[in-house]
């Protein structure tokens, strides 16, 4: 900031002596260097007052230094005709500019002095007056604080970061070009849930902005101020993330990096923007052995254990159940995807979607019941279920059956060539929001393709020559004898 002092020097009435006004500028502390002189010249001169050196208004002093900032000017011998009356035609006054330095030294809170001295030979000691100002400079601070700290598999974190300025600071400033970034990128077991960064109060600033975070793909958060103003209100960025499929895994214990800020104590010009930044402190998480989102699937007439060969045949039904269990309390938006192996074909008809008593959805019954129905890269059959906005209410503290979503996809097994086995693999995946969360386990059987025959024997049933006791178990017949099997 530039700074613009002047100065009034009354002088005595009937003076007739060499003098001359010297302003310098330091610091508290002692230091130096923290304002450049920009400019010095006399404004006004009293009609009664005259210089031997030309000293009138419009005159320029001697800057003797720029930095720290040290003007003079000598008025050489300075009469005051006398005429017994104090007054404006006595007066001299000087206007002195500086700026307010952008150095280290220069932080919220120190004090700048600026000292001036009228001397003459008429007096012993120079009259000297002082004046002082104080730095000012945006402090701002961040914070983060997250919904959990333990978080159960499944679970949806529900993240914010908080910018305001300290709180002792209440001077008028300005922070330019306030930049709020969050790489959940740095953490691999969060994954940010897109759409769901958003923004509220900072209210005495300029708009905020978000950069980065909802668009597809976006794995970090990124947020923008054009310029922060003093008392504005403080800046809440929120947003969500789910843990990875890494991240699944009871007891795992991980540090989320903190958010970072940066901003300009000037606007930038000439790259002399001061750029200064603060974190927020790093954020511990412990994977909980406890799930709040849970999906079990199991098939009938095939066993879930993989090491269990079941058989089905051609022809027979095959019932997938799957089980989404959620915690009471829990409000997520999820996605499940069955992926169906080769050797079955999905029968909509016979299949159904049932919400436990205590969950409710965003979407109709009748439409989250029907699945989209897709084929993979693999040409394998897809069926994915959205099921919108989902809440489990607090009843009794208690898992039951209240609390679930059945799946019953009806299935039938497909023709398979003859004499072939085939496993069957069928995969479920839950996704919460963007984020694939949990893959069930492969649940393994085998369709057999049924024979055509169910056994085979042949016996002769007579026979001329007697088995003797040498050669049991043994058929004789003479030349030209009829057998029959």
């Amino acid at each position: 900031e530039t700074l613009t002092y002047e100065l009034h020097l009354n002088v005595s009435v009937g003076l007739n002596n060499v003098a001359n006004l010297t302003v310098w500028f330091a610091s508290s502390g002692g230091s130096v260097g923290d304002v450049q002189l920009l400019s010095a010249s006399v404004v006004s001169v009293g009609s009664k007052v005259v210089s031997s050196n030309g000293i009138t208004a419009g005159s320029l002093a001697t800057i003797v230094n720029v930095v720290p900032g040290r003007a003079l000017v000598n008025f050489g011998t300075l009469t005051n005709i006398p005429d017994g009356v104090l007054d404006s035609k006595d007066e001299i006054v000087v206007r002195v500019t500086v700026q307010v330095r952008d150095v280290a030294a220069n932080v919220a809170g120190k004090t700048l002095q600026a000292n001036a001295a009228f001397a003459s030979d008429a007096v012993v000691s120079p009259v000297v007056k002082s004046r002082v100002v104080k730095v000012v400079e945006t402090d701002l601070q961040l914070s983060a604080s997250s919904s959990v700290s333990t978080i159960p598999i499944g679970e949806v974190v529900h993240f914010s970061t908080r910018v305001s300025e300290l709180p002792n600071f209440v001077l008028p400033s300005h922070g330019y070009s306030v930049n709020i970034s969050d790489f959940l990128s740095a953490s691999p077991y969060l994954r940010l849930v897109t759409g769901s960064v958003s923004l509220s109060g900072g209210l005495g600033s300029s708009p905020s902005s978000i950069v980065v975070g909802n668009g597809v793909g976006d794995s970090s958060v990124l947020v923008n101020i054009p310029v922060w103003n003093t008392n504005s209100s403080d800046l809440v960025i929120s947003y969500d993330a789910v843990l990875t499929v890494a991240g699944s895994v009871p007891g795992l214990s991980f540090t989320k990096p903190g958010a970072s800020m940066t901003w300009s104590s000037l606007p930038e010009q000439g790259g002399e923007d001061r750029v200064r930044t603060v974190t927020s402190a790093n954020m511990p998480f412990v994977v909980s052995s406890l799930p709040s989102l849970s999906l079990i699937v199991t098939t009938s007439p095939v066993t879930a254990i993989p090491t269990v060969l079941s058989t089905v045949y051609v022809g027979e039904p095959v019932s997938l159940l799957g089980v989404l269990t959620m915690r009471e309390g829990l409000s997520v938006n999820a996605t499940v995807t069955f992926t169906l192996p080769a050797g079955l074909t999905y029968v909509p008809a016979l299949s159904s979607v049932t919400l436990g008593a205590n969950v409710t959805s965003s979407l109709l019954l009748s439409v989250l019941s029907v699945p989209n129905v897709s084929v993979n890269a693999a040409g394998l059959t897809v069926l994915t279920f959205s099921l919108g906005d989902l809440f489990n209410a607090v009843d009794n503290g208690t898992l039951n059956d209240g609390d679930k979503i059945i799946f019953d996809i009806a299935t039938v097994v497909a023709s398979q060539p003859l004499d072939t086995r085939t496993q069957l693999n069928a995969t479920v995946q839950l996704t919460l929001g963007s984020s694939p969360l949990l893959v069930a386990e492969a649940l393994t059987s085998t369709i057999v393709e049924t024979s055509l025959a169910s056994s085979v024997s042949i016996d002769l049933v007579s026979s001329s020559v007697a088995e003797t006791a040498m050669d049991v178990g043994a058929a004789f017949a003479v030349i030209g004898e009829t057998l029959t099997y």
